[in-house]
């Protein structure tokens, strides 16, 4: 899958204490860009201070998944939803100094199949007042560039999501 970015403390943050790349824990995750039948898209967002928001829908690998088992897993829980993927739109590797962690996000444009039910957060989802929202691509890259999170986790993941929703605006035409 193709690499779009790389991003580190400097990119997020602005701290510019580099750490050794082999220093770092490994976490890898999958994410998509999901469109409806009226092709708007699925993200969550949360307005609870210093956590205020959006991201993707998807989340880490449990046990012995792989990217498209924990993809669809994340999908049904956190937009109530069977998808068809469609394209790989491509990888985000993250170098989070905070916590040592090396993450890699697999991003994929899907559509719904079927219909779309219930979320099922988790306890910390809901505790950070998670909610679904559909929305236009275009009001997507609004809403995640104009987003000014506190959070140090939220500050990359807002970055994150902002850099694929552009590519698959631009694999969108």
């Amino acid at each position: 899958m193709k690499i779009i970015k790389e991003l580190t403390d400097l990119e997020v943050i602005g701290n510019v204490i580099p750490k050794a790349k082999e220093d770092y824990r490994i976490r890898t995750a999958a994410r998509a860009i999901i469109l409806d039948s009226q092709g708007n898209i699925a993200i969550l967002s949360t307005s609870q201070l210093k956590v205020n928001y959006h991201k993707l829908p998807g989340g880490g690998l449990e046990d012995n998944e792989d990217i498209i088992k924990t993809l669809i897993r994340e999908i049904r829980e956190e937009v109530g939803c069977e998808i068809e993927i469609l394209k790989e739109i491509g990888e985000i590797i993250e170098y989070k100094n905070d916590y040592n962690q090396k993450q890699t996000s697999y991003c994929f444009l899907a559509k719904v199949k079927g219909q779309i039910g219930a979320t099922n957060f988790t306890k910390e989802e809901e505790n950070v007042g998670f909610k679904l929202e559909w929305v236009t691509i275009e009001e997507a890259i609004r809403l995640f560039k104009e987003s000014v999170p506190e959070d140090y986790t939220a500050r990359f993941i807002r970055l994150r999501d902002y850099n694929f929703l552009l590519e698959a605006k631009r694999l969108l035409g």
